[in-house]
């Protein structure tokens, strides 16, 4: 039996032993970047090498990014080709003040590797690409411990090295590099571009190509449009080839090749002279009798602030500006310092001033109503459209204006040469309808006394004629017995005005008094005599009887009745409204006194005496005796010097523990003193 433990317990510690070393190896296994130059001098491989073996689904890759490091001056990422998975060049942060002399390009995994195994140990290869920019030094992999750019940075790049691998579990599964750069073998093929200046816009420039250095021959071909290049070749070292075409401004691409397969694609550009041209930024035509002249400001576009210029006017002036010329046309002529020109014709008009006829004005008919017009008829200036401006800003911009209220209309003409006349119209106001009315609401809920009392003002076009509600209009001014609502007063005046006012007559509030069912109460107990919802002060009460009462004009005053009372009360609204109700107070006769069953004398502070505790009814304790079980008096009241209460002794001496008989005298608040009499247990 004890070979059989031992022997379990040597399986379980081996099996603990290997799940331990299981799960060591698979928290701390980790991959290594790796970077090679292919044999093409200028194509690049990235790969990783797994220290652990990962089969699905423990070699799902969720994601990954791998970032190089190249020195700044033109390396440039073509020809990308992801090898395994779905890889992309994400970004580029070129020449950060961290690291000025570096460039750093970002790749990301696009998708997640699923269905791939990981073999411990056999390099994994990622993605390659061609640099066809400049041969510009190493190229790395960006040490993720040590490099100045690592974030935070100031770019916010978020650059790194990192790989989430589900067998690596938690964290980055990315090691380190090995190796983590490789050295450039940059092109021994040297070469200039040259290209002479393009002065004027719709010039050409031809391309000159020289062979510096190489193996010759140089075959080039330079792309000139989407789907044509010209291509050629450059037969010996230092020889120059002239472009068989004028190219235009643009940006064009060229790639070259010697015989020793040194291979280079470089990018460069035409740009394009400044565009000239003349802006005229202020010009006045001669109106409104200007006698002065034109002033004229043109200023000259396309041209820097160092360079030489000329402007030429056809009227003989030179300049920017020009002032004192007359109605005609004027050629302005620009010329920069390399001969470039670009003209503009500028017209100054003479125009007559504006006038301004009023041709009908129709006053409104009524106060208020919105059917005056005015008519101007203008004339003057160039004659061609005139702009209307009237002071009151949501009136249409036109000759002619209807719908026009009563008051003043102030309107300004101008042309499009600038002149500018104003007038003023008058449109009179017929003479208004006001009423002043004077109301009285009903006095209570439900009344129909209310009253309407109509003035109307002594100016107006009278008599005026009234209609309440659509009645039959007539010249009634004072109405009476209404009942509460909304009134409709129409009023039409001697010109057939008409003018409408409404008023309302307000109900009263509706109000209710109830206070409940009868009460009973003991003897010299109090209570509210409202159980309800208690009204508002704003009411009057008037409560009676009030002698019992703490208050007789209150909402909900408190009754202490010693007999059986019926209160009523009577509430009044400020119209003069009243409700009125009752309530009966009935007296429950039962005197509850409670007399302690024992007390203890023992001066501990708790119960040191006998002592007969007020009720709810009771007013006082008259007299309190004491007697022993013979019947022997041992305390009075009437002689301990104002104190109802005993302390278990005769005459200074304590008393032994026992039973005792009381007799006490007890006043009630209604005046009746009541005798009673029991026995009370003395502890010591």
């Amino acid at each position: 039996m004890k070979k059989l433990i031992s022997h379990i317990i040597w399986i379980r510690a081996s099996v603990l032993l290997i799940v331990t070393l299981f799960t060591i190896s698979y928290l701390t296994a980790q991959v290594q970047g790796k970077i090679v130059r292919m044999e093409t001098s200028n194509t690049y491989k990235i790969s990783i090498v797994p220290e652990q073996t990962w089969v699905h689904p423990n070699s799902i890759t969720n994601s990954a990014s791998l970032t190089l490091k190249v020195p700044t001056g033109g390396f440039l990422v073509d020809q990308f080709q992801s090898l395994t998975g779905t890889w992309k060049l994400a970004y580029r942060i070129d020449s950060p003040v961290e690291a000025t002399d570096y460039d750093y390009l970002v790749f990301w995994l696009a998708t997640p590797l699923v269905n791939f195994t990981y073999e411990s140990g056999v390099e994994v290869p990622l993605f390659s690409f061609v640099n066809m920019g400049e041969c510009t030094g190493d190229v790395q992999i960006l040490d993720i411990d040590a490099d100045p750019f690592l974030p935070p940075n100031s770019s916010n790049a978020n650059i790194g090295n990192q790989f989430t691998i589900l067998g690596h579990g938690k964290g980055n599964a990315y090691k380190g590099s090995l190796p983590s750069s490789v050295s450039a073998k940059c092109t021994g093929l040297k070469y200039q571009i040259d290209t002479s200046s393009i002065s004027c816009i719709g010039d050409s420039s031809r391309l000159r190509l020289i062979f510096l250095e190489g193996v010759a021959p140089l075959r080039y071909a330079l792309k000139v449009g989407r789907f044509r290049s010209l291509i050629g070749t450059i037969d010996a070292v230092g020889d120059t080839v002239y472009m068989s075409e004028q190219l235009p401004p643009g940006d064009y691409s060229m790639l070259l090749t010697d015989a020793g397969q040194d291979t280079v694609f470089t990018r460069f550009s035409f740009a394009a002279p400044p565009e000239l041209d003349i802006l005229v930024l202020y010009k006045e035509d001669i109106s409104c009798n200007d006698k002065d002249g034109a002033l004229v400001h043109v200023i000259p576009k396309g041209v820097h602030s160092d360079q030489t210029y000329q402007l030429n006017w056809s009227s003989g002036h030179t300049g920017e500006q020009v002032e004192g010329l007359r109605g005609g046309d004027y050629q302005v002529t620009l010329t920069n310092a390399g001969g470039c020109s670009v003209k503009e014709m500028i017209h100054i008009n003479e125009i007559p001033p504006v006038d301004i006829k009023i041709l009908e004005t129709i006053h409104p008919s009524c106060p208020g109503a919105k059917d005056g017009a005015i008519t101007i008829d203008v004339t003057g200036g160039v004659g061609i459209q005139y702009f209307y401006e009237w002071e009151e800003e949501d009136l249409p911009k036109q000759w002619d204006l209807t719908n026009l209220d009563g008051g003043n209309y102030s309107v300004t003409v101008y042309d499009v040469s600038g002149c500018i006349s104003e007038t003023q119209i008058q449109l009179d106001i017929p003479p208004p309808i006001a009423l002043t009315m004077q109301t009285a609401d009903p006095t209570c809920p439900e009344f129909e006394d209310g009253q309407l009392l109509i003035a109307a003002n002594d100016d107006g076009a009278l008599p005026f004629k009234y209609s309440i509600n659509g009645g039959t209009y007539k010249g009634q001014t004072e109405y009476f017995d209404l009942p509460a609502g909304e009134y409709k007063i129409d009023v039409v005046d001697n010109n057939d005005c008409t003018h409408q006012e409404k008023i309302l007559l307000t109900e009263p509030e509706q109000f209710d008094v109830e206070l409940g069912e009868d009460i009973t109460i003991l003897i010299g107990e109090s209570r509210y005599l409202v159980k309800g919802d208690v009204l508002e002060e704003k009411y009057q009460f008037d409560w009676y009887p009030s002698e019992s009462l703490n208050c007789d004009d209150c909402p909900n005053p408190i009754a202490k009745p010693l007999e059986t009372t019926t209160y009523s009360v009577l509430v009044t609204n400020e119209t003069g409204c009243f409700r009125e109700d009752e309530v009966t107070v009935n007296i429950n006769l039962d005197r509850p006194v409670f007399f302690p069953t024992a007390f203890s004398p023992n001066g501990d502070g708790n119960n040191d005496y006998f002592e007969i505790p007020h009720g709810i009814t009771t007013t006082e304790v008259v007299r309190l005796r004491m007697f022993n079980r013979w019947g022997q008096l041992l305390y009075d009241s009437h002689y301990s010097g104002g104190e109802v209460r005993w302390d278990g002794s005769v005459e200074g001496k304590a008393v032994n523990a026992g039973l005792y008989i009381f007799s006490a005298e007890i006043l009630f608040d209604d005046g009746r003193t009541l005798p009673y009499t029991g026995d009370v247990l003395l502890k010591r």
